[in-house]
């Protein structure tokens, strides 16, 4: 059966009004806010009970002028539902990283990695990169993330003064370890670390 069907008939049984569109093999369905829990409980169960094969982008709740706003928050959650075989992705739950890598397109990404790929070279320097990811995720807590590596603060500034060398990013700088740490989710996602 069509995915227009399956909308239509759940449009039906949760007393919604059919207000769809379809387009190629995507099916866009304006939901009142209020039922939207109802809505998500449904495709959902579809999905995931009765081997309806669909993937869900919702976007967020907006008056009725900001509907293309809302549809294209939808889209990308939908495409990253898609990639993750997810029954359904809300945009309002996507990491504004996971947003940014998206979009990239190949050179981009590659522009953003280039500067950490000295960091992939050897056990020595994956080693530093993982000392780094710790040290950004510690939201550049030097005693926090020494701590968490099991090593002496002064070991973990030798280690990113390292990194600095190898990368020329300075971990000092706000701006350098945004780069850093979407280019550590982009090299993540690709599963090269």
């Amino acid at each position: 059966m069509p995915l227009a069907e399956y909308v239509l008939e759940w449009c039906d049984e949760l007393d919604l009004p059919p207000l769809i569109s379809e387009e190629s093999s995507v099916v866009t369905v304006l939901v009142p806010a209020d039922e939207l829990p109802r809505w998500k409980r449904r495709v959902s169960h579809a999905v995931e009970h009765e081997s309806v094969p669909a993937r869900c982008g919702l976007g967020s709740p907006q008056p009725i002028t900001g509907c293309s706003l809302s549809r294209q928050q939808a889209e990308q959650a939908l495409e990253v539902a898609v990639a993750d075989a997810s029954p359904m992705i809300e945009f309002s739950a996507l990491s504004t990283s996971r947003l940014i890598l998206h979009h990239l397109d190949a050179a981009a990404r590659a522009a953003l990695t280039s500067p950490l790929l000295p960091l992939l070279q050897n056990d020595t320097t994956r080693g530093l990169l993982r000392s780094l990811r710790v040290f950004l995720s510690e939201n550049a807590g030097w005693e926090t993330a020494a701590s968490q590596l099991g090593i002496h603060r002064h070991t973990l500034r030798q280690r990113m003064a390292r990194v600095e060398e190898l990368t020329g990013l300075s971990i000092s700088s706000a701006e350098d370890r945004v780069i850093t740490w979407l280019a550590l989710q982009a090299l993540q996602s690709d599963h090269v670390i």
